[in-house]
């Protein structure tokens, strides 16, 4: 059996569970406001993900500066770290991390979600502009793929994070 026919034979919520990668037992838990484990592993995993790539590029122009410095007087790297021109991998260093973190800030935000624990749900009628999901006032921002499963003027519940507002699972309203 091909995917394209297995997908066919999944029910819309079945498909929905797919592309936001939620289970039954996940939504049942969002629904009395909750967070699974499943859930709250796979989140931190993207959290420690992020912060690694901001590690990187803390730590790569200055580890480049100092190699680079070191090369052009023929000193010991550890000698380095305080010679003028390694100054330029210091500042390039927290230019990047200012950036990273300014447009980075819902991980952090999501990281405190997760220590609280607590789903919000989110209702009513789903419009689609672009790439975003608007319900009321909330928009979310989803890939082209997941958003063309969701219908507009259909009425969905959200279950989110409150504060970075991660979509954990979403169900048809009544």
């Amino acid at each position: 059996m091909d995917s394209v026919s297995l997908h066919d034979e999944l029910t819309p919520i079945a498909r929905l569970g797919r592309a936001f990668n939620f289970s039954s037992d996940d939504l049942r838990a969002n629904r009395a406001g909750r967070t699974t484990l499943r859930q709250r592993k796979r989140l931190w995993r993207r959290f420690w993900t992020h912060n690694f790539i901001f590690l990187m590029l803390l730590i790569s122009p200055i580890a480049v500066s100092w190699v680079l410095v070191a090369w052009g007087t023929q000193e010991s790297i550890f000698s380095v770290w305080d010679e003028r021109p390694a100054l330029i991998g210091y500042i390039v260093s927290a230019i990047l991390g200012v950036f990273y973190l300014i447009g980075n800030f819902q991980n952090w935000l999501m990281a405190l979600d997760l220590m609280r624990g607590r789903v919000q749900a989110v209702s009513g009628t789903v419009e689609r502009y672009g790439h975003y999901l608007y319900i009321g006032s909330f928009r979310f921002l989803l890939e082209s793929g997941t958003l063309a499963l969701i219908q507009s003027e259909l009425k969905y519940t959200l279950y989110v994070l409150p504060s970075s507002q991660v979509i954990l699972s979403l169900e048809f309203a009544e």
